[in-house]
């Protein structure tokens, strides 16, 4: 979940903060 876009930087920040152990943000 490094290399996002910047259309996709808000929702990883928003997804960061949740539980999402399957989401685009699990790293």
């Amino acid at each position: 979940a490094r290399k996002l876009l910047k259309t996709s930087e808000t929702q990883a920040t928003r997804n960061h903060t949740t539980p999402n152990p399957g989401g685009p943000n699990s790293d």
